[in-house]
């Protein structure tokens, strides 16, 4: 919890807390079982502007501690900065374009 700065969060009812608290609450389970990557499936929707920053930022100190991501997301301005690939669904079909991917 403290690698996730949610210490202060241990003693609250989980009813009590913002849809940030919440969000780095679940990456921390998450992250209990040591995983080599993560899943991640919309996970800034519903964050507020800065909570957004600084769950990217801590998905980029993840990222750069050697975890792996999968993000999914409809906006491309959802994504972590760590993120060095790219894949579009378009009616129905994985399109990878070429001048987005880092190789």
């Amino acid at each position: 919890m403290a690698r996730l700065d949610c210490i202060t969060l241990a003693e609250k009812s989980i009813r009590s807390l913002s849809t940030g608290q919440l969000r780095r609450l679940f990456l921390a389970r998450a992250l209990l079982g040591a995983p080599d990557i993560l899943l991640l499936d919309e996970p800034c929707s519903g964050l507020d502007e800065s909570s957004r920053r600084q769950y990217l930022a801590l998905l980029d100190k993840l990222a750069a501690e050697g975890l792996h991501l999968v993000f999914v997301s409809h906006l491309p301005t959802d994504g972590p900065s760590c993120l060095n690939r790219v894949a579009l669904m378009e009616d129905g079909r994985l399109r990878v374009p070429e001048d987005m991917n880092g190789e």
